[in-house]
């Protein structure tokens, strides 16, 4: 594999890293690869054999491979969620798939915060669909606008 394409494919599962982290000797793969390379016994970098059973992670790599990697390719998305309870506002990075249900992720943060939520991107109301089909992308800000769940 050579060019831009090999930039973001993990080495050891050669598909697109959909987490990329970096270990201490330079080399970045997919973070469930390393981690499955490290549970199976190995304390090395699989690339180079040095001496590796820690990664943190690689943000340059993903955000190259959200640039290179080509349309429906099951990604994460770090997004930001702002949410309103009564004046206040409560803001909580979140990292998301493109396949989550905007339902699913609706329902975790009733049931994380015990409210009851409305999801908005923009000002456009998020009802159905998922994460992905909603045009969520790499930053962006969902508010939700929530109320105590004993007043609904």
């Amino acid at each position: 594999m050579e060019g831009r394409e090999s930039l973001g494919f993990c080495p050891i599962l050669l598909t697109w890293m959909r987490r990329p982290v970096i270990t201490p000797c330079g080399h970045t793969f997919d973070r469930d690869a390393i981690r499955q390379w490290f549970r199976s016994g190995h304390n090395t970098c699989p690339t180079c054999r040095a001496t590796a059973t820690t990664v943190v992670p690689n943000y340059l790599a993903r955000r190259l491979v959200a640039l290179l990697a080509p349309a429906g390719t099951l990604l994460e998305t770090r997004c930001e969620l702002r949410i309103s309870v009564s004046f206040k506002q409560v803001v909580v990075p979140v990292l998301l798939r493109p396949s989550t249900s905007i339902d699913r992720l609706r329902r975790s943060i009733e049931d994380r915060f015990g409210v009851m939520v409305r999801l908005a991107l923009a000002d456009r109301l998020l009802e159905e669909g998922t994460v992905g089909s909603c045009g969520l992308g790499e930053g962006s800000v969902v508010t939700a606008t929530a109320m105590p769940s004993f007043l609904v």
